[in-house]
């Protein structure tokens, strides 16, 4: 550390520092040496008055201090009359905790990573079927020396969902969170385990689950349908209406053996082509054909287009429940659920969507000509 500027000992306040940090450093002595997250610490409350929050920027030549204690503990010794007030107030370790910080910011790829999880259990307490719980968070936390590498994030059973906002690599000191969901599909007493896999010692690291589902029985089945007439597919999780459909009378509808549940933290809206009868052509407006949408915006933006003398879709219900997808996946734990669309508008068709969780079927459909709209939904 280097000779510091006049404004810079104005910072420091030496003589009142000193006493307001010397009970505080007095209980991080305990920590072992090398260790960054101390580290951090110590430097943030006591060196970045002169030095800055980044060392990076190698203010005042704080770079040189990198994995050298004896530089900064000469420093404090001899060097520079500024920092003398620390003389006897810091530890060895609590020094080489600083200089082991300062290096793993210049060149966070060295040390060992260690991995830290709060809590290392969850419990949700009892919620009804088909309802989703508030977020719990999981705080993990790189208290090594080195950079901590993630490389798998799992949940299971699915009753449980999980959005990370831990970034692929946390670096030492670093800190993220997990939010972590309970939406029970059964009633009764259900235990998971959320595992995460990483580089540091005692991989992988597995959280236990738990949460109770009540006043239900397993939520409903979204079951697929074809119309080889019409190249149609149709959806609905309704058990009446699917006994409708299966005993023909809504024509020529056949399982395709495709379904996924329902369940999750929105409502499906549902809507029908224009029933309205076209006077020219004496044929309902339509489009002859359903679409489903669990994006609020998408739905809001479909109600407000709805012409009664036009073309239009018109809504129906709110339908199955669901999690919407975000940016095109769905979070672990979670089964993507896709959308292709026929561009009946374009080739002067009726327009029709196939929504399915089965990706080879999604994949068959697009490779027929439909436009692949991606994951729209994402079920239990």
């Amino acid at each position: 550390m280097s000779q510091t500027s006049s404004a810079c000992r104005r910072q420091v306040h030496l003589a009142a520092l000193a006493a307001l940090l010397s009970g505080w450093l007095a209980l991080t002595a305990l920590a072992s040496a090398a260790d960054i997250a101390n580290g951090q610490q110590l430097y943030e409350s006591i060196c970045a008055s002169c030095h800055g929050l980044d060392p990076r920027q190698n203010q005042n030549n704080i770079r040189r201090a990198a994995n050298n204690p004896s530089l900064i503990e000469a420093a404090i010794n001899n060097l520079v009359p500024t920092m003398s007030f620390l003389r006897g107030t810091l530890t060895t370790a609590q020094i080489e905790d600083v200089a082991a910080y300062i290096g793993n910011v210049l060149n966070p790829g060295t040390g060992t990573p260690v991995l830290n999880a709060t809590p290392t259990s969850m419990n949700f307490g009892s919620l009804a079927v088909g309802s989703t719980s508030p977020g719990q968070s999981l705080t993990l936390a790189n208290t090594g020396s080195g950079a901590l590498v993630f490389s798998g994030l799992t949940v299971t059973p699915a009753d449980f969902v999980i959005f990370s906002g831990c970034p692929g690599t946390l670096n030492a000191g670093g800190m993220c969170f997990i939010s972590v969901q309970f939406a029970p599909r059964t009633s009764g007493t259900i235990s998971g385990s959320l595992t995460i896999a990483h580089n540091a010692t005692g991989s992988p690291l597995t959280v236990a689950l738990s949460g109770t589902g009540t006043g239900g029985s397993a939520l409903p089945t979204v079951v697929e349908y074809y119309a080889p007439a019409l190249d149609h597919y149709f959806i609905t999780s309704d058990a009446a209406e699917q006994a409708f459909v299966d005993s023909g009378g809504a024509g020529n509808w056949v399982r395709t053996g495709n379904s996924f549940r329902s369940g999750g933290s929105v409502q499906v809206c549902r809507f029908y082509g224009n029933t309205t009868t076209n006077p020219a052509t004496g044929q309902m407006y339509g489009p002859n054909s359903h679409f489903y949408t669990a994006d609020a915006g998408e739905c809001a933006f479909l109600k407000s287009l709805f012409d009664p003398n036009a073309s239009s879709w018109k809504f129906e219900s709110n339908d199955f429940q669901t999690t919407p997808a975000s940016n095109g996946a769905c979070a672990s734990g979670l089964t993507p659920v896709y959308r292709a669309y026929n561009n009946g508008f374009t080739r002067g068709l009726t327009s029709n969507h196939r929504i399915t969780s089965n990706l080879a079927s999604y994949q068959q459909t697009v490779a027929a000509g439909w436009s692949g709209e991606g994951v729209v939904m994402c079920a239990p």
